[in-house]
């Protein structure tokens, strides 16, 4: 089995909540009991958030043209949270889905990143 908890501090991380926090939506047990509805939760909660996080990015002109980096980032967002739509009409519970590990790792780089962008802002 994966590393749930491994996961839940990832999307802690990523969703600015307290790291260890039970109870929410990023919580391992979601992971664990692989339902379909807590699963699209998730997902959910990643693109509403990787929106909000990059609505405070002050992006250039250029980048806000389209193609640029503020539309594709916006793209991304509302695609997760179309993708929600349609995992919540599986019925399919995916206990052991090792595609959470690659949700995991890519919410901890892109956390990662936003942080550094956000910092650089502030600091200016």
């Amino acid at each position: 089995m994966y590393n749930a908890t491994g996961i839940e501090h990832a999307l802690a991380v990523f969703l600015e909540k307290e790291v260890g926090m039970r109870g929410g939506v990023h919580d391992a047990d979601k992971f664990r009991s692989g339902n379909p509805k807590d699963l699209a939760k998730v997902v959910e909660r990643i693109g509403s958030k990787l929106n909000e996080r990059s609505a405070r990015i002050d992006f250039s002109e250029e980048e806000k043209e389209n193609g640029g980096n503020a539309p594709r980032l916006l793209t991304s967002g509302d695609s997760l949270i179309r993708l929600a739509e349609t995992i919540k009409q599986r019925s399919e519970k995916e206990r052991e889905d090792y595609h959470w590990l690659i949700v995991g790792d890519l919410c901890m780089a892109l956390g990662a990143a936003l942080d550094h962008i956000e910092l650089f802002q502030t600091q200016k």
